[in-house]
């Protein structure tokens, strides 16, 4: 009972501690999204140890590769010592199971890849593994994988591969120092292709390999192994060992059996057809060895033999048989340097019925100056391939080989022409070629190649590819040493052509693929190594739906760039001339650098057409016309090949031609602004302005146009993020300006006529508009007195108030002396009048009322002169209040 009671509870009991040590283990190792799903721990079926399970595991990348899954795996499945577990320092794992694991290896063009999933910074995980600070110990007994798949694609290298339902289990205890590993290995379909090339096409793979393994010393001794590639059995023995960084070896290999068919099946294109129903006949052998060490710098000795010898192969229901194959090749390297391997094919042979075809090879200095003698021969019709081999290709033509090439290389790298022997002819005649694939025929009409030490000279093409027709004549320099030593080559080509359809050419644009990841780089990159000049006279080519006519000119390639001389076509209902450079010096940030010479383009076509035009200048949109335009464009291109806008510099000068602007924001504003719809609506006809780029903006100079029935001068700039800064200086109308407007306008430039300011007659208003905002929302200010009219407004009304505020003070004593002078007269008058009646009275009575009346007069004398001062001060105020009320 307590036995029983033991095997239930303690998976219960250390469920939890392997859970979080898995966690902690693989947070540390893995950056992205991790998930599991349901995790099992027993002893039961694995008494004395657990058997710990964890389903659904899933690894997907972070960054650019957000959501992309390099691993899946439906189960693994670990038995795991239980005094491990229950010590709790290392815990050992004796076995693991992988089932159903999918991995998919993806590098991007930049060398970005998928598989970087160790976090930054903890460089140091692996050499805590090594130092056995990681909580989990190998101590491996029996392992296997049922069903892994892997997809390998390398976009840096043009490396693709793909692995189908591996299956893979191996035997021996890795807790000795020195045991036998036993392991057995199928895989059902197998892949690889390079730059394009298949080199295994969903070829099957067996083996069964039993290796001694000596840890200690890093030895593994190969005993009784062989492996079988589709049809063709390998047999190995020998060792490795690599203590450090180097390898030594004593490896052997070879073919037991000696069957042309197994050696035929390893050809991609052969074995992908029917391979099982071929009759074959002949024989082949096949053996080989590598010997000594392998470090960074040198390599081992090796050899490789295969002979073929009087073999032919027929495909069941085709009338012919290819035969007589012969072939005798070996390579051999004493060991060292790369140089010194040597490729002997002494002999290649075959007959496609009455056509032969022979080719020899030999070469050695491979790295340092490789030296050769190759030979090539062959006549046949194209059209009788589908006799010995089934093709879904139509084939029609016939080819003509008789090549010779013998020397070394330096001899044509130092111009020593007389030192290599190349002659001969290539030539191709009648060519069709039809694909499913294609959604055009292929027909090479006639091409020869004639080969000379000094080039290879093109002397005649002429093809028809679809509903494109395309000849060319030109020379080829420097082949051989761009092959071999990645040399510049360097050329002539001149291209003609009646129509060339490139999208046609190009294909169908794939369907967007949801998985696909955005590459940092898509830069069409110019190879330094290309020094070429091509000229063309192409009368019309499509391109990305454009019709370009009467396309001439010259592109010369060289430095990392693409020059382009005097380019012109006709495009946009109007013609374009091309001179300047693509460049990509630095891979990463390339560069254009164009004088464009434009004439008549149609501004609808044009917007639609060109994402940059729709920066540089909104507001066509809006317009119907044509324009001319003379443009210095320099700039920087980003990953996708378009303009990078704060970076562009240049300009030009611009003409109109019969351009209407209708319904665009920013005349919609104005009208709204002005209170006339005629406003929303601008004809330019031979407008000429001037422009530049500077800082991420359009830079208009002022330039004279009629707006309406207005005259304006408009000046400013629009930014690439599409705002707006324009200033428009304008005349008028005055019948033009409505309601509230026209009546601020009319007084405004009442007021300063008066001022002596001249901001309009009375039909014709002078006024400015300030254009703010951006181009989906224009803002709008009118300035009813230019600045310059303003300043001298301003300047004047300070003049004329203070020659209001003397001219008051000076009336204001004038008028009060006037008042004190008339009441003085009155008041003497009177008194006068009162002393002469009362003459007869009383003296003393008569100096009294005397000195009343003066008083009296005084006093209103006072009070005219203050009364005036204040109807004259308020009255001039009043004067000021209308002169500065706008």
């Amino acid at each position: 009972l307590t036995l029983l009671l033991s095997l239930i509870l303690l998976p219960v009991l250390f469920k939890g501690k392997i859970i979080e040590i898995v966690r902690e283990e693989a947070s540390k190792s893995v950056k992205g999204e991790l998930s599991f799903g349901d995790f099992d721990l027993s002893i039961i079926s694995s008494f004395p140890d657990f058997k710990f399970e964890i389903q659904d595991v899933r690894v997907a990348g972070e960054g650019k590769f957000a959501g992309i899954e390099l691993l899946k795996m439906a189960k693994l499945e670990t038995s795991i010592d239980f005094m491990s577990v229950v010590k709790g320092d290392e815990i050992q794992i004796k076995s693991f199971f992988i089932d159903n694991l999918k991995l998919n290896v993806l590098v991007l063009g930049d060398g970005a890849a998928n598989y970087d999933i160790v976090p930054e910074g903890d460089e140091d995980v692996e050499i805590e593994q090594d130092e056995g600070e990681t909580k989990f110990q190998i101590g491996l007994k029996e392992y296997g994988i049922t069903n892994f798949n892997l997809l390998y694609d390398d976009r840096e290298r043009d490396v693709f591969a793909e692995i189908k339902a591996l299956n893979h289990s191996g035997t021996g205890d890795f807790t000795q120092e020195v045991f036998k590993l036993i392991t057995q290995t199928s895989v059902e379909a197998i892949t690889v292709k390079m730059d394009a090339v298949p080199y295994l096409n969903k070829a099957s793979l067996s083996s069964d390999f039993s290796i001694n393994m000596d840890l200690a010393k890093s030895r593994y001794e190969f005993d009784e192994n062989n492996l079988l590639l589709n049809k063709l059995q390998l047999n190995f023995d020998g060792w490795l060992e690599m203590p450090e960084d180097d390898i030594n070896m004593d490896l052997s290999f070879s073919a037991p059996s000696t069957d042309f068919k197994e050696v035929l099946s390893l050809i991609p294109a052969v074995y992908a057809k029917d391979f099982e129903g071929v009759q074959t006949k002949g024989s082949f052998n096949f053996n080989g060895y590598a010997r000594g060490l392998y470090t960074k710098s040198a390599l081992p000795s090796f050899y490789l033999n295969l002979g073929i010898k009087d073999a032919f192969f027929q495909y069941p229901d085709l009338p012919k048989a290819v035969e007589n194959i012969q072939l005798d090749l070996n390579l051999n390297n004493p060991g060292g340097s790369e140089d010194k391997t040597i490729v002997n094919l002494k002999k290649l042979h075959l007959d496609l019925g009455d056509n032969p075809l022979d080719l020899s090879l030999y070469m050695k200095n491979l790295v340092s100056d490789p030296d050769l003698k190759a030979e090539l021969m062959a006549q046949f019709n194209l059209a009788s391939l589908s006799e010995f081999y089934p093709m879904e290709e139509e084939y029609a033509g016939s080819v003509t080989a008789d090549v010779k090439l013998a020397g070394k290389l330096s001899a044509l790298e130092e111009e020593r022409y007389e030192d290599f022997n190349a002659q001969g002819k290539l030539i191709l005649l009648g060519m069709d070629y039809k694909d499913s694939s294609l959604p055009y025929t292929v027909e090479i009409k006639r091409l020869y190649l004639d080969f000379a030490p000094e080039y290879l000279d093109m002397t005649a093409f002429e093809a028809q590819l679809g509903t494109s027709d395309i000849s060319a004549q030109g020379k080829v320099k420097d082949f051989l040493p761009y092959y071999f030593h990645d040399s510049t080559i360097s050329g002539n080509l001149a291209l003609q052509s009646t129509f060339m359809d490139i999208d046609a050419l190009m294909g169908p644009e794939e369907e967007e693929d949801t998985t696909e990841i955005e590459e940092d780089y898509d830069i069409i990159e110019v190879p330094s190594n290309i020094e070429f000049d091509l000229s063309c006279n192409l009368q019309e080519v499509l391109y990305d739906s454009m019709q370009l006519t009467n396309m001439m000119g010259k592109l010369i390639v060289g430095g990392a760039s693409v020059d382009m001389r005097n380019l012109s076509f006709n495009m946009m209902k109007g013609s374009i001339v091309l001179n300047g450079a693509y460049a990509t010096v630095d891979p990463k940030v390339p560069t254009v650098d164009f004088n464009i010479g434009i004439k008549n383009w149609d501004l609808p076509m044009t917007f639609e057409t060109f994402n940059s035009v729709q920066k540089m200048a909104p507001i066509a949109e809006s317009a119907k016309g044509g324009f001319s335009t003379d443009l210095k464009f320099v700039c920087e291109l980003d990953s996708a090949m378009g303009p990078v806008y704060p970076s562009i510099n240049g300009g030009g000068n611009l003409v109109t031609n019969e351009v209407v602007i209708d319904g665009s924001n920013s005349l919609k504003k104005a009208a709204e602004v002005l209170k006339n719809d005629d406003f929303a609506k601008m004809n330019l006809s031979d407008v000429k302005l001037t422009y530049e780029f500077v800082d991420g903006r359009v830079h208009v100079k002022p330039f004279d146009m009629k707006w309406s029935e207005s005259k304006a001068v408009v000046s400013g700039s629009h930014g690439f993020d599409l705002t707006l800064d324009y200033f428009v200086k304008m005349e008028v109308p005055s019948k033009m300006l409505g309601g509230a407007v026209a009546s601020a306008t009319s007084l405004l430039a009442s007021q300063a006529k008066s001022a002596g300011i001249n901001l309009g007659s009375g039909e014709t208003i002078k006024l400015d508009l300030k254009i703010e905002g951006t181009i989906e929302d224009p803002k709008m200010k009118p300035v009813f007195a230019t600045s310059e009219a303003g300043a001298k407004l301003k300047d004047r009304a300070k003049e004329e108030l203070n020659k209001a505020k003397e001219e008051l003070e000076q009336k204001a004593r004038e008028e009060a002396e006037k008042f004190k002078k008339e009441a003085e007269e009155k008041a003497r008058k009177e008194a006068d009048r009162l002393k002469k009646e009362a003459e007869d009275k009383v003296k003393a009575e008569s100096e009294r009322l005397k000195k009343e009346a003066e008083s009296k007069a005084k006093a209103e004398a006072e009070k005219a002169k203050k009364e005036a001062e204040q109807k004259l001060n308020a009255k001039g105020k009043e004067e000021l209040k209308k002169l500065w009320k706008r």
